[in-house]
């Protein structure tokens, strides 16, 4: 998986992983050299994704692949739970399903962009 800095470390980064670390203090990143890692030795230069997808092995799939390439990732499985997540924390990404329940992704990142009008959104879609 390619990776890409989203933005330099920066008040958001601390904003998203202070939020992300209580939240998290607790788990364990699988696949770590010694089997297990914790979730507070992840960092924060990539930045802060939210990840919205309904199917919930994609989701964690999605959100192991991105924490152990450095980025903070808080996965959630709707578009409710996308706008009050992107509401408690700064996301730099939004990673959305283009069909999330609640409502489609591209009105979701609407929603989103009105509370923050420069954060980008990839879109996926699990149809082959």
């Amino acid at each position: 998986m390619e990776t890409a800095s989203i933005a330099g470390p920066s008040a958001w980064h601390a904003t998203c992983s202070n939020v992300w670390h209580a939240r998290h203090a607790d788990e364990q990143i699988p696949g770590t050299a010694d089997g297990t890692a914790p979730i507070s030795n992840v960092s924060a230069a990539h930045g802060c994704v939210l990840v919205v997808e309904d199917d919930e092995l994609q989701r964690r799939v999605l959100t192991r692949i991105l924490r152990r390439e450095g980025y903070w990732a808080e996965a959630v499985a709707n578009a409710e739970q996308a706008v009050r997540a992107f509401d408690a924390a700064a996301f730099e990404l939004v990673v959305s399903d283009i069909d999330v329940p609640g409502q489609d992704g591209i009105t979701l990142l609407r929603a989103i962009r009105q509370r923050d009008p420069n954060v980008p959104g990839d879109f996926a879609d699990g149809s082959a």
